[in-house]
């Protein structure tokens, strides 16, 4: 009886799953009349009723945004993996991420000295990477000298290894009542968040055999760690983490 209890239970959320992306789906053609409306009636013209069009529309792309996360989240994803250089990957997002930062923030990445490989969809992880960085970059708020510090390193012995990427920063961290909640769809503490960034990161990384851990302490630093399992030497054709 338990384990029957249990499978209606999956099969009702499964249901529940199908019904929400439904209706993400039959949101968004609505959500574009409503702004093609706003926009044919040109909020840039200089009269009252302006502003509130220009409301209109910022809203309406806040929510095609959440809905167009949250179908990314529901929807299976289908994961090519090839083996790909982490360090290399790793390196060419914080390159890319680097100049838009602020000028108070100081991006630093420290690689191995050996090259890491991992079965991976080279888009996906740079995904979360860039989700996490961006993710420090907000919670360094105007701290006047905040950092970012992205390490790769390598675990274990064997088949047991792992790579482990930790994204780390000493901004305003999380507080311990909210350590559970962050992979929670929906789940945000900022009024401009959707809460879906680290589900689909969470999603992402178990989808490639991995795991994502976090430790924080509130005031001092938030460290995001991403587990992934290492390929042998000897493996052909590695990729480079093209962007």
């Amino acid at each position: 009886m338990e384990v029957y209890v249990r499978q209606r239970e999956k099969e009702r959320l499964a249901t529940i799953g199908e019904m929400a992306a439904g209706l993400a789906h039959e949101i968004r053609n609505p959500l574009g009349a409503i702004k093609g409306a706003a926009q044919f009636l040109d909020p840039s013209i200089d009269r009252p009723e302006s502003r509130f069009l220009k409301v209109i529309i910022e809203e309406a792309d806040r929510l095609n945004r959440v809905v167009s996360q949250f179908l990314d989240y529901s929807k299976p994803q289908t994961v090519e993996l090839t083996p790909v250089d982490l360090s290399v990957l790793t390196k060419k997002t914080v390159e890319l991420l680097r100049p838009s930062l602020r000028e108070n923030i100081l991006l630093e990445l420290n690689e191995p000295s050996q090259q890491v490989t991992v079965m991976a969809s080279p888009e996906q992880i740079r995904q979360v990477l860039l989700n996490l960085i961006q993710n420090s970059a907000k919670a360094l708020g105007d701290r006047l000298k905040g950092y970012i510090r992205v390490t790769i390193d390598i675990e274990g012995e064997g088949k047991n290894r792992e790579a482990l990427v930790s994204v780390e920063d000493n901004g305003c961290g999380i507080k311990r009542e909210n350590l559970d909640k962050i992979f929670i769809p929906f789940f945000t503490t900022s009024p401009s968040g959707t809460g879906l960034g680290l589900p689909i990161s969470q999603k992402i990384v178990e989808n490639h055999r991995g795991r994502i851990d976090v430790v924080s302490e509130e005031g001092r630093f938030t460290r995001f760690m991403i587990s992934l399992p290492v390929v042998s030497a000897g493996t052909a054709n590695v990729t480079e983490g093209r962007l």
